[in-house]
């Protein structure tokens, strides 16, 4: 499952890079996606968008990516020290109302070997001392996919996955903090514009309109 989903992530990894040669590569968290993806060409960005497990696999296995774009703290080779930028929640959700969490409850998560997500997820889960059917999915947004279609009786995901989305009431879990990072490529002065917009007052408010809490590095 793991080795299937790099070689995916390879795979669109080398669309990006195909895209353009000015273009910017950008390994991606796939919670981030529908923040960034809107804003993305305005820096020329190609981004590859997964769970951040499986993008740092890639990175280190020598993908050419200028920037990543992380949902856990990770060091890198070749990559600068990873800067805090932004926090989440994390949620348990139903297709309609409270969720109601009992031992055997299907949940959908990402998988925590692909997925930070999917490990704050079993912590939540340890801390309220319930033990639920757990269903792995690529993601926190393909977790959705299944709580949306029927296939699951709860999700667990970030806060800012459920914009625009019609569920139910969200219920806060306790986990360890959820941070987000930054990590550009040593020497590559390619994603420079994007660096300094993310330090700007413009890019905070758009992570505070997204659900997010600014962090400073």
């Amino acid at each position: 499952m793991e080795r299937r989903q790099f070689l995916f992530g390879l795979a669109a990894l080398s669309c990006a890079c195909a895209r353009s040669d000015s273009s910017v590569v950008a390994l991606v968290a796939s919670s981030l996606q529908p923040w960034l993806e809107t804003r993305a060409a305005l820096f020329q960005l190609s981004c590859s968008y997964g769970g951040s497990r499986n993008l740092v696999l890639q990175a280190e296995r020598g993908a050419p990516a200028s920037l990543l774009l992380l949902a856990y703290r990770a060091e890198v080779k070749n990559f600068s020290g990873p800067r805090p930028f932004a926090s989440n929640r994390l949620v348990l959700v139903a297709r309609r109302g409270e969720p109601k969490l009992k031992n055997g409850s299907t949940v959908a998560v990402g998988d925590p070997k692909l997925a930070p997500v999917g490990r704050f997820g079993l912590e939540a889960m340890e801390r309220l001392g319930v033990q639920p059917a757990w269903v792995f999915t690529r993601d926190d947004r393909s977790a959705l996919t299944l709580l949306e279609t029927g296939h699951v009786d709860l999700a667990v995901v970030y806060a800012s996955d459920l914009r625009g989305r019609n569920l139910g009431n969200p219920q806060v879990l306790e986990c360890s903090a959820i941070d987000y990072y930054f990590l550009q490529r040593a020497g590559d002065s390619k994603g420079n514009a994007f660096a300094l917009w993310l330090n700007s007052a413009e890019c905070k408010q758009s992570l505070q309109e997204f659900g997010l809490v600014v962090r400073d590095a």
